[in-house]
């Protein structure tokens, strides 16, 4: 194992991380292991302000050392980048260059079965053509090396959000897509082993999805797909029809649980303690809880955790942030330029200020950046000054 610093192309932290990891391919690297568990008073560390207009992210170990990288979409960088996380500073990987795609939303996932993880991004519209497309760029085992892509589809309009999900069955990843206001509703594309097949429709009808949930809402064994229609003022969710046979047929059934103007954010997460997930999202009538019904097609029941950002573009994440075994909330708004935590205790909510007058939020994950056993938070910016911000808000 090597602990590097590649000054030259790293975003150092303003504060170091103790351990190392390989930042390449395969494992054996210890994670950071910062020390005590926080208690949700967080720390901003800057890690990247070369560029413009950050979009949707993602933590996850892409290269298998142990420690959790950030992938990131930039939508006038027109880029993507990768984040080695090498725990005293971050190594930067551009899986698809400046200039190549106007990317919007990016996931990972194991697409052609060699055993690593592979990226892919969605292109909200062309700079030359106009036209949408989704792709994915092929890891060749070792993270830093460049990366391959491939064209899913240039036929799909407006793709903005993308998941990966099993939901053929066949244990294959495949990909779940919203669309913005000007798109193809909800699309998903089967993996047939690193070739796809689609768009395949879930509903062509709903406009401007920012953000999606792949979920087993009906607990049958099969993933459904939950989302927010900004345009169309709806939150549904929608039922698969596979039954327990993998297939790459697959007809959804919606059913609404909400209709409340101006849905952006959702997540899930258990908000009860019971053994069902939660819905949170949010909507002009601030941020709500909703709780399925044993039998999820009938009427959920919401309740609130603040009337705040009401018809805010916000960005939500669900995770035990204060450590004491309790699911709680975090969010960016956009128009508030705030983000904030809502710490919870039984049905009860504790307002957390973790950023104030803040401009361009436009992008929050949650995870383990640091390896300490805390849920640190990863915000990014869109017109936040001449260039934007990823930052790493460690869980102090």
């Amino acid at each position: 194992m090597r602990c590097s610093l590649w000054l030259s192309t790293i975003f150092l932290l303003s504060q170091g991380l103790g351990g190392c990891s390989d930042g390449g391919g395969g494992g054996g690297a210890s994670t950071c292991n910062m020390g005590a568990q926080g208690g949700a008073n967080f720390t901003e560390h800057l890690i990247d302000r070369k560029f413009v207009h950050g979009q949707h992210m993602e933590l996850v170990d892409i290269d298998q050392s142990g420690t959790m990288d950030i992938l990131v979409a930039f939508s006038l960088t027109d880029s993507v980048h990768l984040y080695l996380n090498l725990c005293d500073s971050w190594k930067l990987v551009k899986i698809a260059p400046a200039g190549t795609l106007v990317a919007t939303g990016v996931a990972s996932g194991d697409f052609d079965g060699d055993g690593d993880l592979d990226v892919a991004a969605a292109e909200v519209f062309g700079r030359t053509d106009g036209e949408g497309s989704m792709r994915w760029y092929e890891n060749s085992g070792t993270a830093t090396d460049p990366w391959t892509e491939h064209v899913i589809s240039t036929t799909i309009e407006g793709p903005h959000t993308v998941k990966v999900a099993d939901m053929s069955g066949d244990g294959l990843p495949d990909l779940v897509v919203g669309t913005g206001n000007y798109g193809d509703g909800v699309q998903w594309f089967h993996n047939t082993g690193g070739a796809f097949e689609g768009p395949l429709e879930i509903d062509g009808q709903p406009e401007n999805i920012e953000n999606l949930v792949v979920h087993d809402v009906d607990a049958d064994g099969v993933l459904d797909v939950v989302t927010a229609s900004v345009d169309d003022g709806e939150i549904a969710w929608y039922e698969s029809d596979r039954g327990d046979q993998p297939s790459g047929t697959i007809a959804f059934t919606k059913h609404i649980i909400d209709t409340v103007a101006s849905p952006y954010g959702v997540a899930m997460g258990n908000l009860d303690d019971d053994a069902e997930l939660e819905l949170v999202a949010s909507g002009a009538r601030g941020i709500e809880v909703y709780d399925p019904p044993a039998l999820p097609t009938e009427a959920w029941t919401s309740s609130s955790v603040t009337s705040q950002f009401a018809g805010e573009e916000v960005f939500l994440v669900v995770a035990d942030l204060d450590g004491d075994q309790n699911d709680d909330v975090a969010l960016v708004s956009s128009g508030s330029a705030v983000a904030r935590a809502y710490l919870r205790t039984g049905s009860s909510y504790t307002e957390r200020v973790i950023a104030d007058n803040y401009a361009g939020f436009n992008g929050l994950v949650s995870g383990d950046l640091d390896g300490d056993g805390d849920i640190d938070l990863l915000t990014s910016t869109y017109a936040n000054g001449d260039t934007d911000r990823i930052s790493w808000w460690q869980n102090d």
